[in-house]
């Protein structure tokens, strides 16, 4: 099972669309052109752009395989075979783009965009494995387990498990700042906030523990945006004070965004 859907290239200026005919169309967002009609193999293909916007993975939910795409042309680069994967779901990319994770039940394989090679594997035997972040500089990834309700720190040079925050009941968001120093980490009676450097839970933001989603952190790594799935609310916080809240949204707000 291959869960993306990134629409937009990382620039704007070009978009795709999927058909249940395994089709995969290319866009030019200013004029609507098409650039690209591609035939896959794929039923109603899901794809997710490389943070550089020259490499588009795409994959669906009945063939476990990935296919790694020249943005520009379709050509395909290389296809990886996951019929041996326990419930494969792309995880994230490397800020540079240069890497990708792919999460299974209790495992992270870290891969190498350029080649497919893989290059690391993670292990957390028998917990299921739902978040996976990199950090900003790409040394460390961040992963949280929902049966345990731990979210780990892992050194991507090394290998080793660096840290662990336990305690995170329904963690449904990871969030890193700006500079790496803080982790946002949903779950458990609100967001925690992590200093992974020294192992040590911050402070924790208090919110009802079912109704927090995804964190957000403002580029300059003062306020967080933290919407709220069943009070459809969305509330800015500095560290250690609520500034104000957003209320009367519309039912199950799941995603705030800054601008930059």
């Amino acid at each position: 099972y291959m869960d993306f859907q990134t629409p937009w290239s990382p620039d704007g200026e070009r978009f795709t669309t999927a058909q249940m005919d395994g089709s995969l169309h290319f866009w030019e967002t200013s004029s609507v052109k098409e650039l690209l009609n591609l035939s896959t193999e794929e039923e109603e293909p899901g794809a997710t752009w490389s943070p550089a916007g020259d490499i588009i993975l795409t994959s669906n939910v009945y063939i476990n395989e990935l296919t790694a795409r020249d943005a520009a042309s379709g050509e395909i680069k290389y296809t990886l075979d996951m019929s041996d994967y326990a419930l494969p779901v792309f995880g994230d990319w490397s800020p540079s783009g240069d890497r990708f994770s792919i999460r299974e039940f209790d495992r992270v394989r870290i891969f190498d965009t350029a080649s497919g090679s893989l290059l690391q594997e993670f292990n957390v035997p028998g917990v299921r494995i739902s978040v996976v972040r990199f950090s900003h500089d790409g040394t460390q990834i961040i992963t949280s387990g929902r049966e345990d309700g731990t979210a780990r720190l892992w050194d991507l040079q090394t290998g080793e498990l660096q840290g662990a925050i336990g305690g995170l009941v329904q963690a449904q968001g990871i969030a890193w700042s700006p500079s790496d120093d803080l982790v946002a980490i949903s779950g458990g009676g609100g967001i925690h906030i992590w200093d992974p450097e020294f192992n040590a839970e911050k402070e924790l933001l208090p919110i009802l523990a079912a109704d927090v989603f995804l964190p957000e952190w403002t580029p300059d790594g003062k306020q967080i945006i933290v919407p709220s799935f069943i009070s459809s609310e969305i509330r800015v916080f500095n560290l250690s004070q609520a500034l104000y809240t957003f209320s009367g949204l519309s039912d199950f707000t799941g995603f705030a965004a800054w601008s930059p």
